[in-house]
């Protein structure tokens, strides 16, 4: 069950300014998988590039009290074996919202199920600027990787992950370019070296590491 369910191997979609609302009735549902989504992307296999984009909308999901079982949430995935396609989710000014009710076998705004192929988890990438996502749960013994269920960035906060490719040079592009160069950057490295913010622009800027090979990864938050 889904309000808006996703199925193409290839094109866009465009959601403007509308809430995708799913409502159970009952809270006997059958099933510990049964999908309840406001958009779920059942991609094919042979998924080429897929690419939705959702602006000023809404994923409002609710249940009856002590739903039973089943999958619940604002966006989720099955798991699937899309390996060589992409997948891509970008929302800006929106939210998922748990609209009310319980239970539940898995329940959030971002339920996924990744699967681990010939060492490649199949999931979509999901872009969330100005866009309130709380909570991502993983219908697998996988984690979810590119799903972003946890950080809100805002124009003026963006944040994300940058790992040096076994050299002292790395360039970052924001999610969403900058009004001007006159923000900062905070950074946090997983090595012992010295990493810096080389030059700014308002789509991006470069680090340098101390270490002509490095391999480190850096958590960064650019802010205004």
């Amino acid at each position: 069950m889904a309000a808006v369910n996703v199925a193409a191997s290839a094109g866009s979609l465009a959601i403007i300014g509308s809430t995708l609302h799913v409502k159970m009735k009952t809270a006997n549902v059958g099933s510990t998988t049964r999908p309840m989504l406001a958009l779920r992307l059942s991609v094919p296999t042979n998924a080429i590039s897929v690419t939705i984009d959702a602006i000023g909308s809404q994923f409002l999901y609710e249940s009856p009290v002590s739903l039973s079982q089943g999958q619940i949430g604002g966006i989720g995935y099955p798991q699937g074996s899309n390996k060589a396609g992409t997948v891509n989710v970008r929302l800006a000014g929106g939210s998922a919202i748990d609209g009310g009710g319980t239970g539940g076998t898995l329940r959030a705004d971002i339920v996924g199920s990744p699967s681990d192929l010939i060492g490649t988890h199949y999931e979509p990438t999901i872009q969330a600027v100005g866009t309130k996502l709380s909570s991502a749960v993983s219908g697998s013994a996988l984690p979810l990787l590119a799903s972003s269920g946890r950080l809100m960035s805002t124009v003026n906060v963006q944040n994300g992950a940058a790992v040096f490719p076994g050299a002292n040079t790395v360039a970052v592009t924001l999610p969403l370019r900058m009004p001007d160069a006159n923000y900062r950057v905070g950074l946090s490295a997983n090595a012992n070296e010295t990493v810096y913010v080389n030059a700014k622009t308002t789509t991006g800027f470069t680090l340098k590491s101390s270490n002509a090979g490095s391999t480190a990864s850096v958590d960064w938050t650019a802010t205004r």
